[in-house]
């Protein structure tokens, strides 16, 4: 999963996923342009993307 924007480098991301994860609350940061994270999944489900700058 990723999101785009105009964030500056090193800009905090939080990608909330379901809870069912064991680690649903992921921190990330911000390079290039993007954030990003990886997660296997079955199904469908609702990510949250919170930027808190």
């Amino acid at each position: 999963m990723f999101v785009e924007g105009p964030a500056l480098d090193g800009d905090e991301v939080l990608f909330c996923l379901h809870d069912s994860f064991p680690k649903n609350v992921r921190r990330e940061r911000f390079r290039g342009g993007s954030a990003r994270i990886a997660v296997t999944a079955w199904g469908g489900f609702t990510v949250g993307i919170w930027l808190p700058r």
